[in-house]
């Protein structure tokens, strides 16, 4: 058994390490990050935060520790039953019901969970650790924010320090695109001034749909209350008028 001073969190928080209830008596009271094996499949659909790509329980566990990239020491730690709780499969959420998005919070009510993808890009862009499963609202996804401008002039940056050739490895057809493919600088360049055209129009439309969209949840809850709360002749004359408006903002 591996000792307390092994497990992962045991300085992370206030939580004492420790057993669960959610385990047999017979099971190790810690075990190996990596043999945190349990399907997350249900966990993560019940706070609406499933991804496009199995998460696993270790993923899942590291992940709410900030961990997004796992190393050979990471994952030969241990972490005991309690914190096992405490950051899988029965962590809970708060009850602030607050979109955690940093372009959000403390603005727009939550209507569903941060998946994984999308805490590891907040905590590339904003360096903010979001946990998986914590408060946001859909239409934050509609930002228009073209962040990968940023990140380009901090490679750029870098670039210009060492001057290396992308010749070194090419690909097996050769560089169709790039004109200069003798400086990964100058290479860089050409695809930012490229791609500039596309993020300004891709801005424009994007912000054009943020604002239709924050228009679609007013009607969609009205829709609903005449279903629930009216008689058959007022659903007849007001249902048509909501679901006419949310038809004209998707066709926008």
């Amino acid at each position: 058994m591996a000792g307390p001073y092994a497990c992962l969190f045991h300085r992370h928080d206030n939580v004492p390490c420790g057993a669960s209830k959610n385990y047999n008596t017979h099971e190790e009271l810690y075990v190996k990050n990596t043999d945190c094996v349990k399907s997350t499949f249900k966990h993560l659909r019940s706070l609406h935060a499933l991804d496009q790509i199995d998460i696993s329980e270790s993923a899942l566990i590291l992940s709410r520790a900030g961990l997004f990239v796992s190393s050979e020491f990471v994952n030969n730690l241990s972490i005991c039953q309690s914190h096992r709780d405490q950051y899988g499969i029965y962590w809970k959420r708060g009850n602030t019901n607050q979109c955690k998005h940093p372009l959000r919070t403390g603005q727009q009510k939550a209507d569903r969970g941060i998946n994984f993808n999308r805490a590891v890009e907040i905590y590339l862009l904003w360096g903010k650790i979001v946990l998986v499963g914590d408060e946001s609202n859909w239409d934050q996804f509609l930002t228009p924010a073209p962040f990968a401008f940023a990140l380009i002039g901090e490679l750029i940056l870098i670039s210009s320090d060492t001057v290396f050739s992308l010749e070194k490895k090419p690909p097996r057809d050769g560089f169709t695109y790039l004109r200069y493919p003798n400086s990964f600088r100058a290479s860089l360049i050409q695809v930012t001034y490229a791609g500039l055209s596309d993020f300004n129009e891709a801005h424009t439309s994007m912000d054009q749909i943020y604002l239709h969209s924050g228009n679609v949840d007013g009607n969609v809850k009205n829709a609903v209350r005449f279903l629930l709360q009216s008689t058959p002749n007022e659903v007849d004359s007001f249902l048509p008028m909501s679901l006419t408006k949310i038809q004209y903002i998707a066709d926008e």
